[in-house]
């Protein structure tokens, strides 16, 4: 869940890279102490690390979230890449 929350802070942030992720987190203790780092900030090669793991988490959340979506038939079972290739589901 730390991870996670780590992640979005990026998102939300604008933040698009791990070095000034970690500089963000240096200067923010009361949000590094929030995402679960209690005494210090994890190296920016750390946080790297830790976010190649997560990918395969938020890719099955999204794939979930798309399926459930599609059986309430609250969205057709099409979708558009970032690339705005389009993909049936």
């Amino acid at each position: 869940m730390l991870d996670e929350i780590t992640y979005f802070t990026m998102i939300l942030k604008g933040i698009t890279r791990f070095k000034a992720m970690h500089n963000f987190l240096i200067s923010d203790p009361y949000l590094a102490s929030a995402c679960g780092f209690k005494e210090h900030v994890p190296d920016r090669t750390t946080l790297a690390r830790r976010f190649k793991a997560l990918y395969a988490f938020v890719k099955e959340q999204i794939q979930h979230m798309g399926n459930v979506l599609m059986l309430k038939k609250t969205t057709a079972g099409t979708m558009c890449s970032v690339t705005q290739v389009k993909i049936n589901a």
